[in-house]
């Protein structure tokens, strides 16, 4: 009698308990569907990494075709309950109040995102790196020139001056990072870039 309750009893709680899944095909992406508040929710598969891949390959790779407004989070170990609790961020994560780890979103708002981060992120990259390379090419130009001569300096005090910066650079390195950190890169790298002009005017 008391068997029969219990798997009863066990019956119903997996029916009305935590999100239940079975895997199923989403077009050509292995996903899998999560019941959640009645919701039926399709989480993508993580895919599986080649152990071995060539450059070549990230041309000439298939695209798996995909329904653009399916959704396309993958599964992870925050839609396990009984594994949610142990990756669950500590209360003074600065971050806390945007951790959402129920939020979902379509192949089409991934595309959309990547784009704009294309446009409007790295297309800056390419410029500021371009102009890097300019900038540390110009010394090495100036130094095949005139420039130790007008200087008043020779071979080994211009090769000091490089070994000081670049250990300067890598003391500096951790500590600049760190107070990053602390108050933010969006005050921490205008700081920077005015006690460098001060410094370098």
């Amino acid at each position: 009698m008391s068997t029969t309750s219990d798997s009863s009893h066990l019956n119903d709680k997996n029916q009305s308990g935590s999100p239940q899944s079975s895997p199923h095909k989403a077009g050509d992406i292995q996903s899998t569907e999560v019941v959640k508040d009645g919701t039926h929710l399709n989480l993508v598969e993580p895919e599986d990494v080649p152990e071995y891949s060539t450059f070549l390959s990230i041309f000439f790779a298939n695209k798996k075709s995909v329904d653009l407004d399916a959704i396309a989070t993958t599964r992870s170990v925050f839609d396990d309950p009984n594994l949610a609790k142990y990756y669950q961020p500590h209360p003074q994560y600065e971050n806390l109040h945007r951790f959402d780890p129920s939020e979902r979103w379509t192949y089409r708002e991934e595309r959309s995102v990547r784009r704009k981060t294309d446009l409007k992120i790295f297309l800056w990259i390419l410029v500021m790196f371009f102009a890097l390379n300019i900038d540390r090419g110009n010394l090495g130009n100036a130094s095949a020139d005139n420039l130790l001569p007008d200087l008043h300096i020779n071979t080994n005090d211009y090769n000091n001056a490089q070994n000081m910066y670049r250990i300067g650079f890598l003391i500096a390195e951790i500590p600049s990072q760190m107070i990053g950190k602390r108050i933010g890169p969006d005050r921490w790298i205008p700081i920077q870039i005015i006690l460098w002009s001060l410094a370098s005017g």
